[in-house]
This record gives structure tokens, C-alpha cells and sequence, in this order.
């Protein structure tokens, strides 16, 4: 059975259980935070009459950067069937019809005698999902897909910029969430908008995740799929789930995706949508800022601010060297390093090391201090070697580039 002809027949059967006759209402709902409808019947257990439903579970892995190590759990998450229910003494029957196929869309009807108990309904499932965001937002950030990204660990004293970037991008984030009052007193907009902008592995990535994880404020990503729907589905969901937590923070890797003319229609109408951007900063990243539709990139209200994070001079390289180097290597050597690894970008000269003990190790001996020297040579003829088409220093694409490794200046 097709999806349209599956969903037509839910919905005629019940209309039929349900009938308009016997004076119930139906709507219909595509919102992610009906999901939470079991959370909901765990806070408020009287609500709950009878059900027909399963559940998704899956177990979930978030990596701790200050344990160094993964901690799993098992996670509930999206259900199918039917919820009976009393709310304010009236009765509410709400079914989800999520069909698992291609990450089909939510589709909820509701079944209800009274519009004033559904819009109670409704406030009361709106606060669960609110505590629930907070709990999670503190330490992670959110993504439709289910799978939150550990933020935990991180500090601005762990990122090597170059001299005062760090701390103007530091002032503009926390100055923003403390001035509610100044901009509504001038009369502006209360939203604000970064691009980092910069090739790949010279610290955005690295940056975003030190806000998020410095200011614990809700956070949402907004992840890109080859799918139109699905992308125009997600684009909509971490709008809408940024503005209901806000203060909160918006996240998008690789604006460049986002560049078809059904996307950036979409993200131009959200980003200009005064009530739904109040109290909400949108932070993008970019390789290719060229490939970005300039009514997007440079126009004040969208995104107010363009920072470059530029390939890392000498000194920013050698400060790289020396804390992962944590005095195990001579002075000299790093220096030397240094100045050979001109041209790399932070994600390169952090695989020096990772090189140089590959070298050791296969040689079956300890980490030298020429294991280094060869280490770079080794990675400038993997850079030369580099498909044109290839960002050739550092690109490894995944979700806000939140990969489970040591990435103290990424």
C-alpha cells in the first residue's frame, strides 16, 4: 500500500470511529512535541484511560570529552497507535499515524468533544516538552533525527585563534543573551546572526561547540538531507523548537547546502519572522561562502555577523604543538614543526601527532621527536596528492563536526 492510499484510510476509519454525529471534532496535527504524549501521561497519570501503542527505542552513545569516554543509554522515543485519554473531564483520542518509511513525516489526528480541553491539552504537552528541552539543552545539543551531540568539557581557554578573535566572538554571544532589555528599549529586533565562514578544520566547528556547551542555553541543529521534504521538515522543526525554548541557539553546518531556492525561501521567511526569532541566535558554518545567495549572508537581521577563521599562522600552530605535546617533545623540535607545517589548517596539525604515533607503533617503539619531522612530510604529500574537487586541508563533513574524538582545536 502507498503512503497516500495508507493515510487515506486511517483517516476515513476514524472519522468513522469517531463521528461528527455524535458531536466529536477531528483535527490534525504534524508537530514533532506530540511525540511526548507517554511523557506527558507520566506526569499527569489520571489523564491516561486506555492505549494501543509501541514505541522506537534505541540505545544512544554521547561521547563525555571529560571522562574521555562514551556513556550509553537506552532511549525511548517515537509511537504509533492510539492514546485514550480524559483531560479537564473530557474525553481526547489521539493516534499517531508515523509510518516508518523514508523517515515519513509525523502525522497525528485527534479526536476531541471540547476545543477548550484540546488547547489545554495541547499548553499542558507544550510545558512537558519545554522541562524536557531545558534538561537536554544544558548539555547537548538537539537534532531531529534523535540523536543528541555531547557539549560537555568545553571552555573558551581551549580554543587557539588568532589574538582577540576568540574574545570579541565570546563578547558578541554573551552580551546578546543579556540585553533583551536594550534592544527592545531601541526598538530592535531581540535576534541575532553568526556565520563562521573559513576552509575546513580551522576552528568553527570547534567555536560553535564552545558556545553552546559555555552558555547552556537550548540548542538545535538543522541537518541537510538529500531529500526536499525531509530537509524543509527539519528546517521548520528546529525553527519552531529554537523560538519555543528560547533563549536558545540555532544551528546550521554547511549553509552552503542550503542554498536551493525551496531551502533558502524557507530559512529567508523564518530568519526575517520577528516573534519567531525573539531570544534566538543562529549560528552558521560555511567552507564555501561563495556558494551562498548574498540575500542570505549579507544582510543585517539574517546573519549580522561574518567571522574568518583562516588558515592558522605560525604562532597559532606552535601553540597547537605545544599543548598536545604537553612537554613530552623538545622546544626546538616543535619549532621546527611549526614552521614546516605552513599552510595546514588546525584539523592537519592535530594529525601530526596521530601520524608521528602511527610511525612509532608500526616500528614498534616509542614516539620519537623526528616521528613529527616525518609526520609532516607525510601529510604535505597527502595534501598535494588531494583531489582538486577535495578541500584538501581537513574536511571531515558530519553533523556540527561533533565527532568523538579529542578535538581541542578543531
Amino acid at each position: 500500500m502507498s503512503n497516500s492510499a495508507f493515510f487515506h484510510s486511517q483517516i476515513k476509519q476514524f472519522h468513522t470511529e469517531f463521528p461528527q454525529d455524535d458531536g466529536w471534532q477531528i483535527f490534525k496535527n504534524e508537530k514533532n512535541f506530540l511525540f511526548l504524549v507517554p511523557e506527558l501521561i507520566e506526569a499527569y497519570p489520571q489523564i491516561y484511560k486506555s492505549g494501543e501503542i509501541s514505541r522506537n527505542i534505541s540505545h544512544e552513545s554521547l561521547y563525555s570529552e571529560t571522562n574521555g569516554m562514551h556513556e550509553f543509554s537506552m532511549r525511548k522515543s517515537k509511537w504509533v497507535g492510539t492514546y485514550h485519554l480524559i483531560w479537564d473531564n473530557e474525553p481526547i483520542v489521539i493516534r499517531s499515524l508515523y509510518f516508518e518509511f523514508h523517515r515519513q513525516m509525523p502525522y497525528f489526528l485527534i479526536a476531541s468533544k471540547n476545543f477548550d480541553a484540546i488547547s489545554a491539552f495541547y499548553e499542558a504537552i507544550v510545558k512537558v516538552e519545554l522541562e524536557i528541552g531545558k534538561k537536554r539543552g544544558y548539555s547537548v545539543v538537539q537534532s531531529l533525527d534523535s540523536e543528541d551531540i555531547s557539549l560537555s568539557g568545553m571552555s573558551w581557554d581551549n580554543l587557539i585563534l588568532p589574538a582577540g578573535m576568540a574574545e570579541d566572538i565570546r563578547t558578541g554571544v554573551e552580551t546578546f543573551f543579556k540585553a533583551e532589555d536594550v534592544y527592545k528599549r531601541f526598538s530592535i529586533p531581540y535576534k541575532r546572526g553568526f556565520v563562521f565562514t573559513g576552509p575546513a578544520g580551522c576552528g568553527k566547528t570547534m567555536t560553535a561547540k564552545t558556545i553552546l556547551g559555555t552558555m547552556r542555553y537550548p540548542s538545535f541543529l538543522i541537518t541537510h538531507t538529500p531529500n526536499k521534504s525531509e530537509t524543509a521538515f527539519n528546517i521548520k522543526w528546529a525553527f519552531e523548537s529554537a523560538s519555543r525554548h528560547a533563549p536558545a541557539i540555532l544551528l546550521m553546518e554547511e549553509l552552503e547546502k542550503f542554498s536551493d531556492a525551496d531551502s533558502i525561501s524557507m530559512v529567508l521567511n523564518l530568519m526575517d519572522g520577528l516573534s519567531s526569532m525573539k531570544g534566538v541566535l543562529a549560528i552558521a558554518t560555511t567552507n564555501y561562502p561563495e556558494k551562498i545567495d548574498p540575500a542570505l549572508l549579507l544582510r543585517p537581521s539574517r546573519f549580522d555577523r561574518v567571522w574568518n577563521f583562516s588558515l592558522p599562522d605560525y604562532g597559532c600552530r606552535l601553540q597547537m604543538l605545544q599543548k598536545k605535546a604537553n612537554g613530552h617533545v623538545n622546544t626546538d623540535i616543535l619549532e621546527k614543526v611549526a614552521k614546516l607545517s605552513a599552510g595546514f589548517s588546525m584539523a592537519y596539525v592535530q594529525e601530526i601527532f596521530a601520524s608521528a604515533i602511527s610511525i612509532a607503533l608500526r616500528e614498534g617503539r616509542e614516539v620519537e621527536d623526528t616521528d613529527l619531522l616525518k609526520s609532516v612530510e607525510l601529510l604535505k604529500n597527502q595534501i598535494k596528492s588531494a583531489p582538486k574537487s577535495t578541500p584538501a586541508l581537513g574536511d571531515a563533513s558530519s553533523k556540527m563536526g561533533f565527532v568523538p574524538m579529542d578535538e581541542s582545536c578543531v
